[in-house]
C-alpha cells in the first residue's frame, strides 16, 4: 500500500469494486468492503447517504442512448460517468470534483459520481427516457446554470485509477 498526502492507495482497484456490484446487481457486504478499501470514508459514506435518500436521477436520450445523471444534495449537481478500460471517468459540477478530483487529485471521484457508479452498477435507477432534442436542451440549460454559478471554472473530465491519486 502506498501513502501520499494522507490518502491511502489500495491494491483493490475502484473498478473492481464497481464491477463486483454490477456482477451481483446488488451492493453486497463484499462490495462494501471493497469500496471501503478503495474510497475515503467521507466520500463513501456520503455517496451511500445520497443513495439511501434516492438522490440520483438518470436521464437517457433516445435514440442516441446518451446518459446524464442528476444528484440532489445541497444543490442539484450534473454528473457524467463512464467505466471503460479499467478506469472510472467522471465529471461533476460540484466543488469537491473541482478541487479534490480534478486539481488536487486526492480523491478518485466525488461523492456524487460514486453514488452514480454504485446506482448504475446495482441497477437501482429507473431511467427517464427523453428525446435527443430534449436531452440537448436539458444539457444546454444545465451548462447555462453552471456557467452562471461558477463562470471561472471549466473542469476537464477526469479518468482516474487508484494509481493516479496522490
Amino acid at each position: 500500500m502506498t501513502e501520499k498526502h494522507g490518502l491511502a492507495l489500495v491494491e483493490v482497484p475502484a473498478v473492481y469494486a464497481i464491477e463486483q456490484i454490477a456482477k451481483n446487481k446488488a451492493l453486497t457486504d463484499e462490495a462494501l468492503v471493497l469500496l471501503a478499501r478503495t474510497f475515503t470514508q467521507p466520500v463513501l459514506e456520503r455517496a451511500l447517504s445520497i443513495l439511501d435518500r434516492g438522490g440520483v436521477e438518470l436521464k437517457v436520450a433516445e435514440p442516441s442512448s446518451r446518459e446524464i445523471y442528476f444528484v440532489t444534495g445541497l444543490r442539484r449537481y450534473v454528473v457524467w460517468i463512464a467505466l471503460k478500460a479499467g478506469n472510472l471517468s467522471s465529471f461533476c459540477t460540484c466543488e469537491s470534483f473541482q478541487h479534490q478530483v480534478a486539481n488536487e487529485k486526492t480523491e478518485l471521484v466525488c461523492k456524487h459520481a460514486l453514488a452514480c457508479f454504485i446506482a448504475q452498477a446495482a441497477n437501482l435507477l429507473e431511467p427517464t427516457v427523453v428525446s435527443d432534442d430534449e436531452f440537448a436542451k436539458i444539457l444546454a440549460d444545465e451548462i447555462e446554470t453552471f456557467s452562471r454559478g461558477s463562470s471561472s471554472y471549466a473542469p476537464p473530465v477526469t479518468s482516474a485509477s487508484s494509481s493516479d491519486v496522490k
